[in-house]
């Protein structure tokens, strides 16, 4: 299958072409990756809390690792701003209504979106 990638005549001096520009028109120039612009949001949704989560991290403790001790799949030890992002994405993604499972260096299993519990994101 071969994509075809969008040519932008005109450009926003301002903020360029955006993301979600950009995605609006893959998918117009190819119908099968219809489900992308809504999956592409969520994630740029998600950037944008993570990125006001690292930004306060230093002032809300969330620096540091978890009380618990709990260890991911790669056998490290889990930081709590890892476990808070991750929360973070997963809600975002199942939000989509494109999502049936998710894979995360901070699960044990692949997890399935609808038993996610969002009361955990802060």
């Amino acid at each position: 299958m071969k994509t075809t990638a969008p040519v932008f005549d005109e450009v926003c001096e301002t903020t360029g072409v955006t993301l979600t520009r950009f995605m609006i028109e893959v998918a117009s120039l190819n119908p099968e990756l219809a489900e992308l612009p809504s999956l592409f949001s969520g994630i740029e949704t998600a950037c944008k809390a993570i990125s006001s989560m690292v930004k306060r991290s230093q002032l809300t403790g969330t620096v540091g690792y978890m009380d618990s001790g709990d260890i991911n799949i790669q056998g490290e030890e889990q930081k709590k701003l890892d476990v808070m992002t991750n929360e973070v994405l997963k809600s975002a993604l199942r939000f989509t209504g494109r999502m049936g499972v998710i894979a995360s260096e901070e699960e044990d299993v692949p997890v399935d979106v609808k038993g996610i519990d969002v009361s955990k994101v802060s």
